[in-house]
């Protein structure tokens, strides 16, 4: 998590591209650094979007066109509202997300963008929600997440 820590907003602002400076691809969620029609390529670095007050909306890291690693969104005040990794455009990993007032809203561990569990609290920390992936070849959400793993060991991507 230190690492995650130089992600100031003056950081994100002097090393990133805006999101509105960058396209999408015709055929996919891949984001390029130009046009298609003028030669654009994938994108690698970082990405943001400002809400209108100046204050960072998100930031994300791409690379070859795909989000790649950290995912940090916030609130318009500018406190962070949540933070997950990408892994080939796919959410992988702990993802956390926050009430505005601090307190933690929600936690989950994610692989293949397939949440394996899940728990929610209220404002106040209140349990709302806990809940674990059924791996079980009648859930759709298991069978996808086993279908993504296939593909990407196919791919050289584990």
């Amino acid at each position: 998590m230190e690492e995650n820590n130089k992600y100031t907003k003056d950081f994100v602002l002097k090393n990133g591209v805006n999101f509105d400076d960058l396209w999408f691809t015709s055929y996919s969620d891949e984001i390029l650094d130009n046009p298609e029609d003028e030669g654009g390529k994938p994108f690698t670095g970082l990405a943001f979007e400002l809400f209108e007050n100046g204050n960072l909306m998100y930031f994300c890291l791409y690379k070859d066109g795909l989000a790649h690693g950290l995912n940090r969104e916030f609130y318009e005040s500018g406190k962070i509202k949540c933070e997950e990794y990408f892994k080939y455009g796919l959410v992988n990993g702990k993802s956390v997300c926050w009430h505005e007032n601090g307190n933690v809203k929600s936690t989950s561990e994610v692989e293949l963008s397939v949440k394996l569990n899940y728990k929610e609290w209220d404002e106040n920390g209140k349990l709302l929600i806990a809940k674990e992936l059924e791996q079980d070849k009648e859930n759709a959400q298991y069978v996808t997440l086993l279908k993504r793993r296939e593909i990407n060991r196919n791919l050289g991507r584990e």
